[in-house]
C-alpha cells in the first residue's frame, strides 16, 4: 500500500486536528501544535457510545485501542454541524512490531467506505519524532510538547503524592485538573511558563 501521505500543516489551514484521547499526554502534544498554529483540540476519552459506533464498522479482530479511536473520530463526524472538510484526525505512522501504525489505513479505509472523503488524516511518523506534524517548526512543536510531558509527569507525581493524604475527597484531582489546564496554556503561548506554573 505504500507509505502514507502525511498532511502537513500547511494543508490544515482551515482545518481543526482532532487527537484521541490516550492519557493526559495528549493534552500537552495538542498544546505543542497549538503553539505551532495549528487549531488542535483533543477528544473527550472513549465511552460505551464510541464503541457502540466502532463495532458496526470493524470486525472485533482489531487492537481495541484501534477500535477505541475509529468509534473516537467517527463519533466526532456524527456531531452535528461538522464539516470533514475542515476536520483533520491525528493518527501517527509507526514501526515496530505493534499494529499500531496501520490504525491510519483502517481509518482511512473506514471513512472512505463511508463518504468521508475529505477528511484528512494526520499520520507523522516515530521515526522523526512526528517532526512532520509541524513542518517547519517542528522544533518548536518537539521542545514544547517535551516541556510540557515533563511538566505533567511532574503534576502526576504531586498528585500521587497527595492523594492518599488529601482532607478532602477529590481536592487532590480537582487541583490537579486546573493545574494541567494552565500547563496545557503555558505549553500553548510557547513553553515560557511552564516552571512557574509548576
Amino acid at each position: 500500500m505504500g507509505k502514507p501521505k502525511v498532511v502537513h500543516s500547511k494543508s490544515l489551514d482551515g482545518r481543526t486536528l482532532y487527537l484521541p484521547y490516550a492519557g493526559d499526554t495528549v493534552y500537552m502534544l495538542a498544546a505543542a501544535a497549538r503553539s505551532c498554529g495549528i487549531d488542535a483540540q483533543v477528544l473527550p476519552m472513549q465511552d460505551a457510545t464510541d464503541l457502540e459506533i466502532a463495532r458496526k464498522h470493524t470486525n472485533g479482530q482489531e487492537c481495541f485501542p484501534a477500535i477505541c479511536t475509529t468509534g473516537n473520530f467517527l463519533k466526532k463526524l456524527l456531531d452535528p454541524g461538522i464539516d470533514p472538510k475542515k476536520v483533520s484526525f491525528f493518527m501517527p505512522n509507526h514501526n515496530g512490531p505493534c499494529r499500531f501504525g496501520d490504525y491510519n489505513k483502517l481509518h482511512r479505509i473506514i471513512f472512505d467506505k463511508l463518504g468521508y472523503d475529505d477528511v484528512h488524516l494526520m499520520t507523522p511518523s516515530n521515526d522523526d519524532a512526528y517532526a512532520d506534524l509541524a513542518g517547519k517548526d517542528s522544533k518548536t512543536f518537539r521542545k514544547n510538547a517535551w516541556s510540557g510531558i515533563v511538566g505533567l509527569d511532574i503534576l502526576r507525581r504531586l498528585l500521587q503524592e497527595r492523594r492518599p493524604y488529601e482532607l478532602v475527597k477529590g481536592k487532590s484531582d480537582k487541583t490537579y485538573l486546573k493545574y494541567r489546564e494552565e500547563l496545557s496554556e503555558a505549553v500553548a503561548n510557547g513553553g515560557k511558563e511552564v516552571g512557574a506554573v509548576l
